[in-house]
């Protein structure tokens, strides 16, 4: 979410799938049909790009809004497992841990989402207080606001996603 708000390039957006999502993500249980050409055959000006990247930001503040009321978050998190867009995995010690799925053709707010999801499936109880700095949409998952020091944005830019005004504040985003 972070630098959304400020404008991202298609460098940037591919910075991001590459470097910060693509290692997050577990592989495919299987294999996808190939019914588009690759994404170097196709052409997306910076205007296609931007909007994308907009639509995955007005999709991840909806889901925050919702995964921060438990009632809601729950049959999100179990479509999501059941779906493929998020799976199961043991790490190193046995226990279970979520991770979002590397699959070629997810769109973009799905892959963002995946990652929200599988955070919260994680670790639920960081979502009981999540708040997001509208200038630059740093979000913060404690009661303590901690912001960068690059953005300008003071403590009253923060937007709370309680129950209510996350539910609010998605429907109007």
């Amino acid at each position: 979410m972070r630098g959304t708000t400020i404008g991202w390039s298609r460098r940037d957006l591919a910075d991001w799938l590459v470097c910060q999502y693509a290692p997050c993500a577990a592989p495919a249980s299987y294999q996808e049909s190939p019914d588009l050409p690759p994404a170097a055959e196709r052409a997306l000006d910076d205007g296609i790009v931007e909007g994308i990247i907009l639509d995955a930001r007005r999709s991840a503040l909806r889901l925050l809004g919702e995964l921060v009321v438990p009632w809601q978050a729950s049959p999100i998190a179990r479509l999501a497992v059941a779906s493929g867009m998020v799976v199961s995995q043991r790490d190193a010690r046995g226990a279970v841990a979520y991770s979002p799925v590397k699959l070629k053709r997810l769109r973009l707010a799905d892959r963002v989402a995946s990652l929200f999801i599988a955070d919260y499936l994680n670790r639920p109880t960081d979502y009981r207080w999540l708040a997001m700095c509208r200038e630059c949409g740093e979000l913060s998952f404690s009661d303590e606001l901690e912001h960068s020091s690059w953005c300008a944005g003071s403590p009253e830019h923060w937007m709370a996603f309680t129950a209510a005004e996350a539910i609010t504040h998605a429907a109007g985003e």
